[in-house]
């Protein structure tokens, strides 16, 4: 009888009967994950968990900028703060990973309102920016979406909104038309 060499990261758990009706014994194999070649090749656990949302809070209102910190940091999300257009431009130079979502205030002081939101876009195309303004109309909502902000709302806002809305916005990141 020809024996088939099975990989070595196969191995037997036990014998069944082949269905043939020929009394033959089959092997019946089950993997051995040390062995395997993905493990041996360094490829990536999908088991582990998603990585933490990259989050820059761009907020001159230290209250408010507080908040925004506080809740998304409490939703698992990774917080950078900058309550200037010079500190963003600064964390977005200084950032290790890349920026999922930039929560933009529409009036900042050193800045001339939609500024910075070209700026980021120039910077970090792929993140996703949404753009938060007490004094928001049509045209400046219709201005940011046409340079590129992802989302435009309306302060004050619900705290218990910021992070799924953080959350939906940084999936349109990786999973494009949802």
């Amino acid at each position: 009888m020809h024996r088939v060499r099975q990989p070595e990261y196969w191995s037997e758990l036990g014998r069944r009967s082949d269905r043939s009706g020929s009394g033959a014994q089959v092997a019946e194999p089950s993997l051995n994950a040390q062995n395997a070649p993905w493990e041996r090749q360094g490829c990536p656990d999908v088991t582990q968990q998603p990585r933490r949302l990259n989050v820059l809070v761009v907020e001159d209102e230290p209250l408010l900028s507080w908040a925004l910190v506080q809740t998304l940091t409490s939703s698992g999300c990774h917080v950078i703060e900058a309550r200037s257009g010079e500190a963003a431009v600064r964390a977005l130079n200084e950032a290790i990973d890349p920026i999922d979502v930039v929560l933009l205030d529409y009036k900042l002081p050193d800045v001339t309102h939609l500024e910075l939101l070209s700026t980021i876009r120039r910077m970090s195309c792929d993140s996703q920016i949404v753009l938060m303004s007490a004094r928001l109309t049509p045209e400046i909502a219709w201005e940011a979406l046409a340079l590129g902000a992802q989302r435009v709302v309306s302060k004050p806002f619900d705290m218990q909104e910021v992070a799924p809305l953080v959350q939906k916005t940084a999936a349109r990141t990786h999973y494009p038309g949802i």
